[in-house]
């Protein structure tokens, strides 16, 4: 599970609460062969988009 919060282009949104977060670092995401994105409703097809971006550079999150 990931509970990071991130934009549509995959940047980290720096919350307030980032620090209580479990969950894996974006880092290490990126090392794991095969990921799957789960989101309710058309509303989140941004967070889906985003998080691809995540997963795909480094330099995002």
């Amino acid at each position: 599970m990931w509970a990071r919060y991130f934009d549509a282009e995959g940047h980290a949104v720096d919350a307030r609460f980032n620090d209580r977060l479990i969950g894996i670092e974006p880092y290490r995401l990126r090392a794991v062969e095969r990921r799957i994105a789960v989101a309710g409703g058309m509303d989140e097809a941004a967070a889906i988009r985003g998080a691809r971006q995540v997963c795909r550079h480094p330099d995002h999150g």
